[in-house]
Order: C-alpha cells, then structure tokens, then sequence
C-alpha cells in the first residue's frame, strides 16, 4: 500500500474536520433547542409558583377573620360558625404521568 501523497493526506484531514465541523453544527442546534424549551419550561413553572403564592396569601389573609368569628361563635353559643372562605383563583389541572401498561389478561 503505497503512503498517500500529501494533497491527499491533507484532503483526507479536510474531509474529517468538515465532518466534525457539521456534526458540531448539529449538537449545537439540538442544544440552542434544548435551551429554548427548558426556559419556556422555567417559565411556566414560575407562573405556577406565582399563582400558588397567591393562593396561600388568601388563606392567610383569611386566618384572622376565621379566629375572630370562631372565638366570638364559641363564647356565645358554643357553636362555630366560620365564614366562608374566598374563593381560589382557577387553576389548569396537573397534567398526569402516563399510566403504566399492566400485564393482566383478561380471562
């Protein structure tokens, strides 16, 4: 096997780094891709924690006005009547994991 001549040994070397230069250009695509859906991602879950936030701070706003009518209610009547709590804003259901698939047969 005769050595490669040195045009063809640089080709050869061309052709690889073009090759590593695309597969580097594809990892880097799949990864700005990644990127972007990860932090789209972030996004909603600070939306979500937001919005629980919220959600807490009129339970606790409530908690006096619910102290104050059951003490007043117990040492009147020894009944506790509680107002009603405000009403929580909607929230989207959680989506659900997949279900398992079962090995059961049916008989």
């Amino acid at each position: 096997m005769p050595n490669p001549t040195l045009p063809e040994q640089i080709g050869e070397r061309l052709d690889r780094l073009l090759s590593h230069y695309e597969e580097l250009q594809n990892s880097n695509e799949r990864l700005m891709r990644q990127v972007r859906q990860l932090s789209e991602e972030g996004s909603v879950l600070r939306q979500r924690l937001a919005e629980a936030a919220e959600r807490v701070d009129a339970l606790i706003a409530a908690v006096p006005a619910l102290v104050q009518a059951a003490t007043a209610a117990s040492s009147a009547f020894d009944v506790v009547v509680l107002p009603p709590l405000p009403p929580l804003p909607p929230t989207a259901p959680a989506a659900l994991p997949p279900a398992a698939p079962t090995d059961e047969t049916s008989a």
